[in-house]
C-alpha cells in the first residue's frame, strides 16, 4: 500500500441526535404549577444519558475547557436549547442573560423558583393543611397530597410521612369516614402508600356495591314460612279442637250416688 492511512473522522456527538427536547423531558418547566423538583431531575438525567453534565453542573472547569473551544461551544448551545425548550413562556425573559452559557441559564432557573423560598413554603403548608378532596378521585387527590409534600421537602422543609398520611385523612370526603377511622388508628400507622391503597379499594367498593340477594329463610315463600302457615290454618279448622264444652263435667254431675236418699238406710 502507498501512501498514510487518513485518520478515521470521530462520530458526531450523541446530543446532537435530540430534535425535541419535550419527547425526552416531557414536563414543561412553569411557575404556576411548582414542577421544580421533577422536572429538573429528568432534565439532569437526560444530560446524563447524553453526556453533557458538566454543561450545567459545577464540574465545568475553564482553564481546561475553553470557550473558544468550538465543538464544546456547539454542545453548549445545544443544551441552552434544551433547556429553553423546556420552560414556558413565563420563565424565559428571567432565565436569559447576554451571552450566557448552558450553566448560567441553568442557575438562573433555579434563583427564580427559590428567590422567594420562605414565602412560597409557608403557602405550600397553608396548601396542605387546608386541602381537601371534592370532586376528586382517589388517585388524584392522593397525587395532589403527594406532590405539595415533595415541593416542600424540595425547599428543605422537614415533613415526616406521618403527617402528609394525617393532612391527607383530614381532606377525604365524607364518604370516607369509616375507612379513615380505621386508618386513625391502625398500628404500626399506616404510610402513605398503605393509606393510598385502602383508600383506593374503598373507592372501588362505593363505585360497585355488592349486590346481595335475599335468603330463602326470610323470604315469604320460603318452605318454613309455608309449613309454619299450614300448621296454624289445620288447627283453627279442627272441630272442637282448643274450646271443649263443659257441660256434665264436674263433681256436681245430674244424679249422682254422693248424695242418698234420707229414708235409705242400707
Amino acid at each position: 500500500m502507498t501512501g498514510e492511512a487518513s485518520n478515521p473522522k470521530a462520530p458526531p456527538h450523541k446530543a446532537y441526535d435530540i430534535t425535541n427536547i419535550k419527547t425526552y423531558v416531557p414536563l414543561i418547566l412553569d411557575l404556576t404549577t411548582y414542577n421544580y423538583e421533577l422536572q429538573s431531575t429528568l432534565f439532569k438525567a437526560h444530560c446524563i444519558a447524553y453526556d453533557v453534565l458538566d454543561h450545567i453542573d459545577d464540574t465545568y472547569d475553564p482553564p481546561n475547557k475553553h470557550l473558544t473551544d468550538s465543538e464544546w461551544e456547539q454542545l453548549d448551545s445545544m443544551v441552552i436549547l434544551w433547556l429553553f425548550g423546556s420552560i414556558s413562556q413565563n420563565i424565559i425573559t428571567s432565565a436569559h442573560s447576554p451571552q450566557a452559557t448552558a450553566r448560567k441559564v441553568w442557575l438562573n432557573i433555579h434563583a427564580r423558583f427559590y428567590e422567594n423560598k420562605e414565602s412560597t413554603a409557608m403557602q405550600l403548608e397553608i396548601e396542605i393543611r387546608n386541602i381537601s378532596m371534592g370532586d376528586l378521585t382517589v388517585h388524584a387527590y392522593c397525587e395532589k397530597v403527594n406532590k405539595i409534600a415533595d415541593l416542600l421537602q424540595g425547599l428543605g422543609e422537614s415533613l415526616k410521612e406521618r403527617n402528609v398520611v394525617l393532612h391527607a385523612l383530614n381532606g377525604l370526603s365524607s364518604k370516607y369516614d369509616s375507612v379513615s377511622n380505621i386508618i386513625w388508628f391502625t398500628k404500626p400507622f399506616l404510610t402513605f402508600s398503605e393509606m393510598r391503597s385502602m383508600l383506593a379499594k374503598e373507592e372501588s367498593r362505593l363505585v360497585h356495591p355488592r349486590i346481595t340477594n335475599p335468603t330463602h329463610d326470610n323470604h315469604s315463600s320460603s318452605p318454613s314460612l309455608l309449613l309454619v302457615g299450614k300448621n296454624k290454618s289445620e288447627q283453627s279448622n279442627r272441630g272442637g279442637g282448643s274450646y271443649r264444652s263443659n257441660r256434665g263435667v264436674g263433681p256436681y254431675r245430674g244424679g249422682g250416688t254422693n248424695y242418698r236418699r234420707g229414708g235409705d238406710t242400707n
